[in-house]
């Protein structure tokens, strides 16, 4: 369910990004979200 709604949150980053190209935050954002999603795909891999 967590995972879930980890990349769900990165789909709407990504949108707010399309829109605003320049909007650092959400690039700095994006990055924490996606390494999030990462380390709990191979956190949930080990099981």
């Amino acid at each position: 369910m967590v995972l879930y709604h980890l990349i769900k949150k990165a789909v709407a980053i990504r949108k707010c990004l399309e829109r605003n190209k320049k909007d650092k935050d959400s690039k700095f954002r994006l990055i924490l979200v996606e390494s999030r999603i990462h380390k709990l795909t191979l956190l949930l891999q080990q099981d």
